[in-house]
């Protein structure tokens, strides 16, 4: 019975940002219990971590950048798989999951929902309700994308939403860790260098047009 409970985000209706939580707390067990179990018990857990991720991302993350659960969740989802995709890529296989369809083209989705109200404010599609300022909270994937792809956007992403002059600040509920292992000081870039002033997720059914960015 307690075997299903997990199982079941495995299958729809069920897969949900739950299979990120699973998928990279057993991902990182099995990294950190290499050499103190058979290998082939690791190797049948980072199997079953990457089950979960795929099946996660085939649901929810669209190749084209959009996510199904809104920009808090994304965030979110990110946040609990980050450090298994940087302890996977380090020290066990190589395993690059930035390569992941849809993951890179997360950040241009991000900027089209990030309101020019600032400080943190989101277009909130599909998202939760209860927090204000989500993103704020699991700014992980602005750190990560900035050593993963180099990413300025991201970067200029990361100073409206988490920095000290034009973000949220959500103190200990923010990502601290994540900050300090993959901010990098890279150049932000205004997305308005970079992306078209509007874009068409189709998946999702959503179209957005930008003025500008401020």
């Amino acid at each position: 019975e307690t075997l299903l409970r997990y199982k079941r985000w495995l299958h729809s209706p069920y897969v949900s940002n739950y299979n990120t939580v699973i998928g990279g707390a057993l991902g990182l067990a099995a990294l950190c219990l290499e050499g103190e179990m058979p290998h082939d018990w690791v190797q049948a857990a980072i199997d079953r971590a990457d089950e979960y991720v795929a099946v996660w991302a085939g649901a929810h993350l669209d190749p084209e950048g959009s996510y199904d659960e809104g920009p808090m969740y994304a965030g979110w989802s990110v946040r609990n798989l980050a450090y298994y995709f940087w302890a996977r890529s380090r020290f066990y296989d190589r395993y690059d999951y930035s390569t992941l369809p849809g993951l890179r083209d997360l950040e241009k989705w991000l900027a089209f929902s990030t309101l020019p109200i600032g400080h943190a404010a989101m277009n909130n599609v599909n998202d939760s309700s209860y927090l204000g300022h989500g993103l704020s909270h699991y700014h992980t994937y602005l750190d990560w994308a900035q050593i993963a792809y180099g990413s300025g956007v991201s970067a200029w992403l990361w100073e409206r939403i988490v920095g000290p002059d034009y973000g949220y600040d959500a103190g200990v509920l923010a990502d601290k860790p994540g900050t300090v292992l993959w901010h990098q000081g890279v150049s932000p870039v205004n997305p308005r260098d970079r992306l078209p002033r509007h874009m068409l997720w189709r998946r999702q059914g959503l179209y957005y047009y930008r003025t500008g960015w401020p």
